[in-house]
């Protein structure tokens, strides 16, 4: 498990609550904020809740009508290398540092600003990036390539500010579900190590906490809050198609040529998996080699389809 922020203390920020404002750029705020962060490690791992890495900040670009934060570069790279890393060392906490989560495509805003600091970069062994991130994953991997880099995010949908906006109830549909596979499969194509959902469970309506504009949002599960019905999305089958065959610890492996919609991991016990999409209206018939082997599978219409294979001797 990991943590992010989302406000620091009213106390910490220009406009003194929790929706918007910025972080002040004072070495006191800093110096405290820092002993908070590692305070929170602390006291939630009495609890026996032990996080592996903490964000900084989530969106630390953007200011919202929900608890938010704004950050600028300078800020996260003086924050991280002279107050947070020093005080976890300091502390002896063994918990990563994520320079994260960035929303921001921009890979020089944040990840070159921070990263190209070497005294900064030596207390940071994460990034997490939203799903808007995806150029700057494939930067940050090119110039960082020891940083093991995260999906912290995925789109949610049905923005308000994008055509086929519906206003009464988040679609949750084919498409969406569709959407989101794609999703997954680039950032993994792109290098990450994981990735993350963003509404996993949700009543039929789907608002967020947005105290001014409220808007419907997908999720991969629905709960009717009057009747007590669950319903399972597409979004769901789509991404259970990874998250149950993949095994923790699983290696990508690249496909040199052929069907588009296909990724593959090796899973640690020998297990080749491969997930595929057809998202044609007709079946179609693929084949797949590896090694001297070759298969030749049928694509259900309009489906997401898992192919293991077992460890060959």
């Amino acid at each position: 498990m990991w943590g992010s922020v989302w406000t620091p203390p009213t106390w910490m920020k220009t406009n003194e609550a929790f929706d918007g404002g910025q972080m002040k750029h004072e070495s006191v705020i800093y110096k405290a904020y820092a002993l908070y962060l590692a305070r929170f490690v602390e006291e939630y791992r009495k609890e026996g809740i032990n996080l592996y890495a903490v964000a900084v900040q989530n969106e630390p670009q953007i200011a919202t009508n929900y608890p938010s934060c704004l950050w600028d570069p300078h800020q996260f790279l003086v924050f991280i290398r002279d107050y947070l890393g020093p005080v976890f060392k300091e502390r002896k906490l063994d918990v990563e540092i994520m320079l994260g989560t960035i929303q921001d495509p921009d890979y020089y805003k944040f990840p070159h600003t921070v990263l190209s600091d070497k005294k900064a970069n030596a207390y940071i062994s994460l990034v997490g990036f939203q799903w808007r991130g995806l150029s700057a994953v494939v930067q940050t991997r090119a110039n960082f390539p020891e940083k093991r880099i995260m999906q912290t995010e995925t789109e949610c949908g049905n923005f308000y500010w994008q055509p086929g906006f519906n206003p009464h109830k988040p679609p949750n549909d084919w498409a969406y579900g569709s959407h989101t596979w794609k999703k997954v499969k680039e950032f993994f194509d792109a290098g990450v190590s994981s990735y993350m959902l963003w509404n996993m469970v949700l009543d039929e309506e789907g608002k967020n906490l947005d105290s001014k504009r409220p808007w419907p949002q997908n999720a991969a599960v629905v709960v009717d809050k009057k009747t007590r019905k669950v319903v399972y999305t597409p979004m769901f089958y789509a991404f259970k198609h990874y998250s149950y065959f993949i095994e923790p610890g699983a290696r990508y492996v690249e496909i040199t040529r052929g069907w588009e919609d296909t990724v593959a991991f090796l899973n640690p016990g020998g297990e080749l998996v491969i997930v595929t999409e057809n998202e044609s209206r007709r079946r179609k018939t693929v084949r797949i080699g590896f090694g001297e082997y070759q298969l030749t599978v049928e694509l259900p219409a309009t489906s997401w389809n898992t192919i293991v294979v077992p460890p060959i001797d």
